[in-house]
Parts: C-alpha cells; sequence; structure tokens
C-alpha cells in the first residue's frame, strides 16, 4: 500500500495524520471554489468514486511550505496578497486527484519562490522538492493504486471538466495551521509584513 494512503483507511475515512503547514486556502466566493464544488460532485457520484477520498471543500488549500516550527510567528511576510494564479489542468496524480497551478506572471512566480526560500532559510529546513515543489490544490487522495483503465477513465472526466473551469484566481495571505488529519486545517495565524 503506498505510503500517502495512511491518511485514509481502504473504506476512505479520514486517519489520524497530524502536522502543521503554511496554506493558502481557496476563497469560498472564488469562481474557481463554485467550479471545484461541481468537481467535487461529479467526483463523488463517479462509478470510481470507491477509489478516492475526497477532501472536503472548507479544507481546499494550495500549500506554500510544508512542516514549519515556532520561528514562524515573527517571520516578515515581505510581500503583499494576494498570489495570482492560473489553473493549468485538472489531473489524476501518483497520490491523487488535484488542479495543477502556476503563478501567473514571471514576477508571480519570482514572489513566490523567493517567499518559499525565505521560509526554509528561517525554518531550516529545505525539503527535497523544494526547488521544483508543483503548486496545486488538491481534491481527493487515492485509496490504492489504480489500473489504467481507471486512471483513464478519471483523466477524462477531469479533462472534460477542466474545459468550462475558470482558471485565474487569487490566493490571500499565507496562514500557518495545525492539522489532526487531512480534512481540517486550524489556523493559528496569518503571515503577515512585519514592521
Amino acid at each position: 500500500m503506498p505510503t500517502w494512503a495512511s491518511n485514509f483507511d481502504p473504506d476512505g475515512n479520514v486517519r489520524r495524520f497530524p502536522g502543521n503547514t503554511i496554506v493558502c486556502y481557496l476563497s469560498p466566493s472564488s469562481e474557481l471554489y463554485g467550479s471545484m464544488q461541481q468537481l467535487y460532485e461529479k467526483l463523488a457520484a463517479s462509478p470510481l468514486a470507491h477509489l478516492y477520498a475526497l477532501l472536503p471543500p472548507p479544507s481546499w488549500h494550495m500549500t506554500v511550505f510544508d512542516g514549519v516550527c515556532d520561528q514562524l510567528a515573527a517571520f516578515d511576510l515581505q510581500c503583499d496578497p494576494p498570489l495570482r494564479l492560473t489553473a493549468t489542468g485538472a489531473t489524476p496524480q501518483l497520490f491523487g486527484i488535484c488542479v495543477n497551478l502556476r503563478l501567473r506572471t514571471a514576477d508571480e512566480e519570482s514572489r513566490l519562490r523567493a517567499l518559499r526560500d525565505r521560509l526554509a532559510d528561517t525554518l531550516q529546513v529545505r525539503h527535497p522538492h523544494h526547488a521544483n515543489y508543483g503548486l496545486h490544490l488538491s481534491t481527493a487522495y487515492y485509496l490504492r493504486y489504480l489500473d489504467q483503465a481507471e486512471a483513464d477513465e478519471i483523466a477524462t472526466l477531469l479533462a472534460d471538466h477542466f474545459r468550462d473551469m475558470p482558471t485565474e484566481f487569487e490566493l490571500g495571505a499565507p496562514e500557518f495551521c495545525t492539522f489532526e488529519n487531512m480534512s481540517q486545517f486550524d489556523r493559528l495565524f496569518y503571515l503577515k509584513i512585519q514592521g
């Protein structure tokens, strides 16, 4: 069984999986949020729904930085939200289903990469995937590996939905959150400009 499946049991029930992270939530007022809800409903109604555990809509977020600690409270954000992004596709991945993201401009890309670098330096944590971390909004985690026919069917559902999905959106200030499992993230504070 893949290690990422430890977030959920084989029946899709959430398991304890505590940690902390820095995320930007997808706002319920965003056009993309409404489209993601439609995608969520399609995935829930799919004959393949037994293959994945859907994440609850209030938990939809883009991870800015994984696993952090107390030094963060005094961290100087040094950049004003929002982050301006473009959804580039909804695709099945090895671990689950997500909407792939990219920053709208080279300046936005530089701003987020600089933020991630400053967080890594402040926290003295640089994950192996730091430099090439793929931005995304997770929708579901697989409960087991898919065979090719299942992967193709999910890819078709996602491609059909993405044709009408709004692609440009903004995310607000990054939030330092803790969590006990993948279904709920509890904000402790927003990262902000200090001074």
